[in-house]
């Protein structure tokens, strides 16, 4: 799956969004090798650049997490 990154995110943010747990920056950076080539001084906590495609994997998302949908917060079931 891909998930667009919107304004002040960083891939903790995306990590605990997307799977559930911060533990999962080690996937997303897996799936994303693009987000270390950019910069040598790049850390997890830096802000993405809006727009950019991350990819995730979605067999591995906790569905128990809440998700957004047009900008409202719902609980998946």
């Amino acid at each position: 799956m891909q998930y667009t990154v919107k304004e002040d995110q960083t891939l903790i943010d995306l990590a605990v969004q997307l799977y559930g747990s911060a533990e999962a920056v080690d996937n997303l950076l897996e799936l994303n090798p693009q987000l270390t080539d950019q910069d040598p001084a790049w850390n997890i906590d830096a802000l993405l650049v809006v727009g950019s495609i991350i990819n995730y994997d979605e067999e591995n998302v906790d569905k128990r997490i809440l998700k957004e949908l047009d900008g409202k917060l719902i609980i998946n079931e």
